[in-house]
């Protein structure tokens, strides 16, 4: 079994949550949806009769409602689910301006690590030769994205490092956090986040 929640301030209901991912997900066999009690907001059961499609829902993520994050754990009933933790996730993230002398998988995961807790690096004989370089991050869902910092070179020099987060649709541009977009901010969600120039390393 699957549990998910979906991190916005807005409230879904399950026939829109299956609306939204039975198009995305595209399962082979018949899957059904719960929500939990609704003092958990936004939370809710995924049931699937096949293993292959909670297999590749759970490895072919994020996914969103309407451009909110939905947060997915496989879940054993065993655990209660107050024990089920909804603060991180697994997101793609690109790492652009690294410079192929620096390009290794080893410098690759270090510098990955910047941004979250590293996962996986995709790396292979022609990585350097990309444009950027591919790493899976376990992403803090309630702090403000990391945008990228600056890489120390030679001769006192520093290059910039942008990050871009794959498939990530909707975040605050004022905050940085998932969950709500500049028009729904409140000064509740207010922190600081890092400059548009970056931090230095």
């Amino acid at each position: 079994m699957v549990v998910g929640r979906i991190i916005s301030l807005r409230h879904y209901s399950k026939h829109t949550v299956w609306r939204v991912l039975d198009r995305a997900w595209l399962c082979r066999a018949p899957w059904a949806i719960e929500e939990v009690d609704k003092m958990e907001h936004n939370t809710f059961l995924f049931m699937f009769h096949s293993r292959e499609d909670r297999k590749r829902t759970l490895e072919k993520g994020p996914w969103f409602i309407h451009k909110d994050i939905l947060v997915i754990k496989e879940w054993n009933p065993t655990t209660p689910l107050r024990n089920i933790s909804f603060i991180t996730t697994p997101i793609w993230a690109q790492f652009h301006g690294i410079p192929p002398a620096f390009m290794s998988k080893e410098n690759n995961w270090k510098i990955g690590d910047k941004a979250g807790s590293v996962l996986e690096v995709e790396f292979n004989d022609h990585t350097k030769w990309k444009p950027f370089v591919r790493v899976q991050l376990d992403i803090h869902v309630s702090r403000p994205l990391f945008p990228g910092f600056y890489l120390p070179m030679y001769s006192h020099k520093r290059v910039w490092i942008q990050v871009k987060y794959e498939k990530i649709q909707d975040f605050c541009f004022r905050c940085g956090r998932l969950g709500h977009d500049r028009e729904s901010y409140s000064e509740e969600n207010d922190t600081t986040v890092a400059s548009l120039e970056g931090e230095v390393v």
